[in-house]
């Protein structure tokens, strides 16, 4: 039992020496002349960059996630001539739907600096089309705290809710 907790001890210690050091170690890393610069900044950081068009947004839509509803809406808000901007956490989504032109920003939208990002006080609508209800209820929050004229449609699974009166309710079309 000593020698367990000893252990224990040990890997504590171990950790919080590695916490401490892990900093200056990355910051000297960093300034390495051999270390190229796209380690540097991160694999997907040149083409996960902000563009100018989440800066023009105004009385727009915001879509979080982009499976299959999300695609599905953005097609119909991009034919409809709606203003729009998706969000979603696959980097390997954004920077492929980015190469064809499409609105998208890489960011998990339960991040208050992300929905102003997107301008979440200056929207119109938020679509949430992600399957996690914990997110989804966080997500809804924060909109809410910082756009309380929103209006908020949420996609989950096969079921639509919409919200009605500060409730949300099952949209019940077929």
């Amino acid at each position: 039992m000593e020698a367990l907790l000893l252990t224990d001890i040990n890997i504590i210690f171990g950790l919080s020496i590695f916490i401490d050091l892990f900093p200056r170690v990355a910051d000297a890393a960093l300034k390495a002349p051999h270390i190229p610069e796209r380690m540097k900044q991160g694999l997907y950081s040149a083409n996960l960059a902000p563009g100018k068009k989440e800066e023009e947004l105004t009385d727009h839509a915001i879509i979080v996630g982009f499976g299959l509803n999300g695609k599905t809406i953005s097609k119909v808000a991009h034919v409809s001539g709606i203003p729009y901007i998706i969000l979603d956490m696959n980097p390997e989504t954004v920077m492929k739907e980015r190469l064809c032109d499409e609105n998208i920003c890489f960011g998990d939208a339960t991040g208050i600096l992300i929905l102003e990002h997107v301008s979440v006080e200056k929207a119109r609508v938020l679509v949430i089309g992600i399957s996690d209800p914990l997110d989804t209820r966080k997500i809804i929050g924060l909109a809410r705290r910082m756009n309380p004229n929103i209006y908020i449609y949420i996609y989950h699974n096969k079921d639509t809710f919409l919200e009605r009166d500060g409730s949300f309710v099952r949209n019940r079309s077929g």
